[in-house]
């Protein structure tokens, strides 16, 4: 403990070959309590100007984990979940310097050592600044312990019903405890917590809600341009293109991934890291585990195969060399020929045959190889069905 202390009190520059600058996020946690099956949601949207973003497996001291990355360099993530069903990922608010670098280095050293929210706290006690900026937290565990953590203090927002009445927690680019921001951040932070609660009040509170309905969120403080397609026209834009700026979902957005975890009698390793590789408006969330021991090619490595895939849907959407930053609408969300009209055929079968994969896994003592096969050949098929 002492030695990590010390590493990322002292550490100047610790990471190569990346700049994290303008990487930032919106993370948030739901209580099992609020959703439709009863098991806890995180989820994270992370925009950077990294272009290329990656899944891996790593083997940490106590416990083995899949972490998300920007870039190359493996040296920190910013999101994963490890072998005991402990989730973490990180909400930007106000780095300055080396702060990226050394938060994602924290994260990763978290999932490696940590099983229980408590010991993230514990963890998080004992280490000095490990941001030197203002950095929300997000985690939940097997357990049915979820909080966020507000450094550099540290803060805690538990996701029990006395402090939480609503049931979810939302972050994005700003702490409670720090300053408050009135500008775009503050607005994703309000509508993000609207999406959830119309989800909680229509009883849709799972995975594919939150990601169809919250991760790929368009609306923006000056615009609600629902019902997609929008047949609208906004600051000299043609008909049906919205900016992409400022809403949840950005055209920075690189990548969108909801943990969806266990009930207190579940095995913790039946949590699932849903990943999307690229703008969640335009990619296929695939079902990891990190209990499998390895993350698909598709999704890692220096040229993810479903990162490009859904790099190249971003360009037949952000078609209109003019107005870079906004999504053609009509060829995006068009009932007859719209993009989603083949991503979400897609997703929906993902999503069932792993619903019933699932359930035939808690009773099949083979489950830990049913569930790497299961895996490798969804990543797989998927990358020949989005060619």
């Amino acid at each position: 403990m002492k030695r990590l202390i010390l590493f990322l009190t002292c550490t100047i520059f610790p990471l190569t070959g990346t700049n994290y600058a303008d990487t930032s996020a919106i993370t948030g946690i739901v209580s099992a309590r609020i959703t439709q099956d009863g098991r806890p949601l995180l989820w994270q949207n992370l925009q950077s100007d990294v272009e290329i973003v990656q899944c891996r497996y790593f083997r940490g001291p106590t416990y083995h984990f899949m972490g998300m990355i920007v870039g190359q360099d493996t040296s920190g993530v910013f999101a994963g979940l490890n072998t005991a069903g402990f989730a973490l990922a990180i909400s930007k608010s106000a780095f300055s310097g080396k702060s990226p670098e050394l938060a994602a280095i924290f994260i990763k050293y978290a999932l490696g050592t940590c099983g229980r929210v408590d010991e993230f706290e514990f963890l998080l006690s004992k280490t000095t600044n490990p941001s030197a900026g203002q950095i929300a937290f997000a985690c939940m565990d097997s357990y049915g312990e979820a909080a966020i953590f507000e450094v550099p203090n540290p803060i805690r927002f538990s996701l029990n019903p006395i402090a939480s009445p609503e049931g979810f927690i939302v972050r994005a680019g700003f702490t409670l405890t720090g300053t408050l921001s009135s500008g775009p951040e503050f607005w994703r932070y309000h509508r993000a917590g609207q999406l959830l609660q119309e989800a909680h009040s229509a009883n849709q509170l799972n995975p594919s809600t939150i990601l169809r309905k919250v991760l790929r969120d368009v609306q923006t403080l000056q615009l609600d341009p629902y019902p997609l397609p929008f047949e609208g026209q906004v600051e000299g834009a043609p008909n049906g293109y919205v900016k992409c700026i400022g809403s949840i979902n950005q055209c920075f957005t690189r990548y969108g991934i909801v943990i969806h975890g266990v009930r207190t009698d579940e095995k913790p390793e039946f949590s699932t890291l849903w990943a999307v590789l690229g703008e969640p408006l335009c990619g296929i969330a695939v079902p990891l585990w990190p209990i499998t021991g390895a993350v698909p090619r598709e999704c890692s490595g220096k040229n993810p195969l479903l990162y490009n895939r859904t790099r190249l849907f971003e360009k037949t959407v952000y078609n209109h060399n003019g107005y870079p930053y906004y999504v053609n609408t009509f060829e995006l969300a068009h009932p007859q020929h719209g993009l989603w009209m083949k991503l979400e055929a897609i997703q929906e079968r993902i999503f069932q045959q792993t619903r019933a994969h699932k359930i035939l896994w808690h009773r099949s003592p083979t489950y830990r190889k049913d569930m790497l096969d299961f895996q490798m050949k969804t990543a797989e098929d998927l990358g020949r069905q989005l060619y």
